[in-house]
């Protein structure tokens, strides 16, 4: 009877642990997108790389960091 009460409470800790989770790594990976951004615009300021070719790895990061 006291571990069917205990089960919803710790249900409710692991639901939050993992949002917790998931907003931190969400956070991570929109830096580490954001810095891969000042990276293609780097390398095409310096013409390593062509404007379309950046366009397209900027509109596609941003695409992924909204839809994290």
């Amino acid at each position: 009877m006291i571990d069917e009460a205990k089960l919803p409470a710790i249900e409710q800790v692991l639901e939050r642990m993992k949002e917790a989770y998931e907003k931190t790594m969400n956070g991570i990976i929109t830096n580490v997108l954001e810095w891969f951004i000042r990276e293609v615009e780097f390398f095409a300021e310096r013409q390593y790389i062509t404007d379309q070719c950046s366009n397209l790895l900027i509109n596609d990061t941003q695409y992924i960091i909204k839809h994290l």
